[in-house]
C-alpha cells in the first residue's frame, strides 16, 4: 500500500470516530437551552400571576370606592330628602287603627313578635321607636301584638284531696274559688266530689274554679278524747256523745291516778258512726 493510500485510510478512521464519539459541547448547549426554557416559563407564569393579583386588587379597590361613595354621598342625600316626622302613639290600638294613624304620618308598621297577654288578640302591646320620637318618613315602626290570653285545659280534680287540688290549680295558672262541703258516702273526707268546670275545657290563665269537698258519711262524728278522764260516769258521757262503751280493761299504772282512763280505741279525733263502741284502758 502506498503512502497516499495510508493517509486516506487514516483520515477515514478519524471521521468515523468523530461521528461515533458524542459531542460534549453539543450536549452542554442542549442543557443550557433547556434551563433557559424553564426559566422563561417560570418568568411567564410569574408575570401571569402578577397580572391576576393586580386585577383582583384593582377590583377590590373599585368596589370599595363605590361603597364609600354610596355611603358618603348617595345614601345620605336620599335620606336627607325624606322629611322628619313625629312618631305617633299606637300602643293599645288595633292593627287597623294603627295602620290609619301611621299612614297619616307617612309611616307603616312591621310586626316583629307576638305574645300572650290580658289584651284582646291583635292589640298592639309595644312599639319601637317610642311615641314622640323624631324619625324619617316612610320607615317602619316595629310592633309587638297580643295573641290574646293563654289557654289551659281544665284538669280533673275529682277524687283527690283538697290540698292536691289547690296545688294542681296553682301549677296550671288557675285559682281556686268557692269551696262547699257536703256529706258523701262514696268520696273520702276532704276529697273533691266535683268541680264546676268540666275537665278538658279550655280556660284562660287566672280563671277561677269552684269545688265541692266531701265531709265524709253524713252520720259520722268525731270521737271525743277520753284519756285523762275519770272512769266513773264515762258510760253516760259516751251515750250523750252518740257512742257506746265497749270493752274496759284495768291495768296497773304509776303515772295515772287509779280510776283514770289511760287510752282508748278507736283513738280520739277520728270519724265514726253514731253508736260506735269505744274500748278503754283504765288505771287500777
Amino acid at each position: 500500500m502506498t503512502f497516499d493510500e495510508n493517509e486516506n485510510e487514516l483520515e477515514n478512521l478519524k471521521n468515523r470516530y468523530k461521528r461515533n464519539t458524542p459531542n460534549v459541547e453539543d450536549e452542554n448547549n442542549d442543557k443550557t437551552k433547556k434551563t433557559e426554557n424553564k426559566f422563561l416559563n417560570l418568568v411567564n407564569r410569574s408575570r401571569n400571576s402578577f397580572k391576576y393579583i393586580i386585577t383582583f386588587f384593582s377590583f377590590i379597590i373599585v368596589l370599595f370606592l363605590l361603597v364609600f361613595i354610596a355611603d358618603k354621598w348617595i345614601l345620605p342625600s336620599m335620606v336627607h330628602d325624606r322629611e322628619t316626622v313625629n312618631v305617633p302613639s299606637i300602643e293599645g290600638k288595633s292593627l287597623k287603627e294603627a295602620s290609619e294613624i301611621l299612614n297619616a304620618n307617612n309611616l307603616f308598621y312591621e310586626i316583629v313578635s307576638e305574645q300572650y297577654s290580658g289584651q284582646v288578640e291583635g292589640i298592639i302591646l309595644k312599639q319601637i321607636p317610642d311615641a314622640n320620637k323624631q324619625v324619617k318618613s316612610k320607615r317602619p315602626i316595629f310592633i309587638t301584638i297580643s295573641k290574646g290570653k293563654e289557654t289551659i285545659e281544665m284538669p280533673d280534680l275529682t277524687g283527690i284531696s283538697v290540698r292536691q287540688a289547690r296545688v294542681s290549680l296553682y301549677n296550671n295558672g288557675l285559682n281556686i274559688g268557692d269551696i262547699q262541703y257536703t256529706y258523701s258516702d262514696l268520696v273520702p273526707k276532704d276529697s273533691v266530689i266535683s268541680q264546676n268546670i268540666k275537665k278538658g275545657k279550655n280556660l284562660i290563665y287566672g280563671d277561677t274554679v269552684n269545688l265541692i269537698i266531701s265531709k265524709g258519711p253524713e252520720n259520722q262524728v268525731y270521737i271525743p278524747k277520753l284519756s285523762g278522764m275519770a272512769f266513773e260516769g264515762i258510760e253516760n258521757y259516751l251515750i250523750s256523745e252518740g257512742f257506746k262503751l265497749g270493752n274496759v280493761e284495768f291495768i296497773d299504772n304509776d303515772t295515772f291516778v287509779p280510776g283514770t282512763i289511760i287510752s282508748q280505741l278507736p283513738p280520739s279525733n277520728t270519724l265514726a258512726q253514731f253508736g260506735q263502741y269505744i274500748n278503754i284502758v283504765v288505771a287500777r
